[in-house]
C-alpha cells in the first residue's frame, strides 16, 4: 500500500479549519504541517489538528515533509506562497480567487508549469 499524501495547510482562520477538517477525514492524506500567522491560531492548530505547527510557510516548506501545500490564506498572500510552494517543488491547492491581478495570476501559472506540479 502506497504511503498517505501529506498535506501543509498555509493558514488556520475560519477557512483553513475547514480545509483541515477536510483534509483530515479523507482517506489516504495526512495534515503533516499547519503554518499560521498567530499565536492564537497556532495554538488553535496544535490543539486541534496533532499537526507540527511553523510561523510561516518558509518555515513549513523547509521544516515538514509535506507533498501538497493547501493555501488558505488572504488573497493578497497567494502569489507568494503558490510561487514559493511551487519553487520547492510542491503541488499547490490554492483558494480563490486565485490572486489580486491578472499579473499575479500569470505569476503563479507560469511557477507552475516551471515546477511541473500540480496548481488547482
Amino acid at each position: 500500500m502506497s504511503r498517505p499524501v501529506r498535506f501543509g495547510l498555509a493558514g488556520y482562520g475560519a477557512w483553513g479549519k475547514y480545509h483541515a477538517q477536510a483534509i483530515r477525514s479523507t482517506p489516504d492524506c495526512d495534515l503533516s504541517a499547519v503554518c499560521a500567522a498567530t499565536s492564537a491560531s497556532r495554538e488553535a492548530a496544535a490543539k486541534e489538528t496533532g499537526a507540527r505547527v511553523f510561523t510561516s510557510l518558509e518555515e513549513l516548506l523547509a521544516g515538514a515533509d509535506v507533498d501538497v501545500v493547501d493555501i488558505v490564506a488572504p488573497n493578497y498572500l497567494h502569489e507568494q506562497m503558490a510561487c514559493s510552494a511551487l519553487a520547492r517543488g510542491k503541488h499547490v491547492l490554492l483558494e480563490k480567487p486565485m490572486a489580486t491581478s491578472i499579473a499575479a495570476c500569470d505569476h503563479i501559472l507560469q511557477a507552475a508549469r516551471n515546477s511541473g506540479k500540480i496548481l488547482l
